[in-house]
């Protein structure tokens, strides 16, 4: 080396690495942010010019739309039928029944599950129940916390869950971009609502992990898991006997401040769901340990639900 010749040193291989995935990430979600930033927009607008009346229940419709029409040309037509079926129950009011809730949704999981899954016939089963239950639970969910936005914010983190454990994440990051946009619609002012459009998100969801998880069956179970607090708080509401939502009752009912909490959980289990269940090479084993988790968040949020209330942390 010449006398005063400059030493220019070279980014570790590892930096490299990880600066080119997470070029491929952002470049991979872009398309799906703005798009759904550009409809997160005009909706907002209109709610704000309509004087914020109503939550109009467009938060889990928004990135499903955006995400089949982004990848139009790697979908099934059955994929789409069964979305539609499931957008029923958008206008459908089964009230508070779980059991009138899970049997809306059975046509439109029944299409997604046997339509497009690779088989067998016990996959195509799991997958219909996943989406008719799961689907379920999380818009009774999203029902009883619209006045804080729980219900979007919960399908939000699940999404990222299904990110940290599908395998192929070209699609899964497709839809979390064109997720992200729509927390402006319920963080920090509720404009808007999921309801039962989160049938359509929990579709999507498990569609997509069975599509680019289907080398890897314990992140299917592990996406699923993921839904965490959206499958377990009807069923801790009506163990306890409670008409409000959980979180409302111990939480309370004020945004911004009200969702944090309750989020932090969510986003908790489904860590564990997707970096534990969802990354076992047995599928065996991520089963149960996704159904321990799951028990587990049943059997703290059951636990903690009513003293948190009776300590004075409900809504007025």
């Amino acid at each position: 080396m010449q006398p005063g010749a400059e030493v220019v040193q070279q980014p570790p291989a590892g930096s490299l690495a990880a600066m080119r995935i997470l070029l491929r990430t952002l470049e991979t979600m872009a398309g799906g942010v703005m798009a759904s930033l550009v409809i997160v927009t005009a909706s907002a607008a209109a709610i704000l010019a309509a004087g914020r009346r109503a939550q109009p229940p467009i938060t889990a419709v928004i990135p499903v739309l955006v995400y089949v029409i982004l990848i139009r040309r790697r979908i099934d037509a059955a994929f789409v039928v069964g979305l539609v079926l499931l957008a029923v129950p958008l206008f459908i009011d089964v009230g508070n029944s779980l059991l009138a809730r899970v049997a809306i949704g059975v046509p439109g999981a029944a299409v997604i599950g046997f339509g497009t899954t690779p088989g067998p016939v016990l996959l195509d089963l799991a997958v219909t129940g996943a989406i008719a239950v799961g689907g379920a639970l999380a818009a009774d969910t999203a029902d009883a916390h619209e006045r804080i936005g729980l219900g979007t914010l919960f399908l939000i983190l699940a999404t990222i869950g299904g990110w940290l454990d599908i395998p192929d994440v070209d699609r899964v990051l497709i839809l979390l971009g064109a997720s992200l946009p729509v927390a402006a619609l319920v963080w920090p002012i509720p404009l808007a609502r999921a309801g039962a459009g989160a049938y359509l998100w929990v579709g999507a969801l498990l569609w997509t992990a069975v599509e680019d998880g289907a080398i890897r069956l314990s992140s299917v179970v592990g996406t699923t898991a993921a839904l965490g607090m959206l499958l377990i708080e009807p069923l801790v509401r009506r163990s306890l006997g409670w008409q409000d939502g959980v979180f409302l009752r111990t939480w309370g009912d004020r945004p911004p401040l009200a969702a944090i909490a309750p989020s932090a959980v969510q986003a908790a289990v489904v860590l564990l769901a997707s970096r534990v269940a969802g990354l076992q090479r047995s599928t065996e084993v991520s089963l149960v340990l996704a159904a321990a988790i799951l028990a587990v968040a049943f059997a703290g949020l059951r636990t903690a639900a009513p003293r948190l209330a009776r300590g004075g942390v409900r809504p007025e």
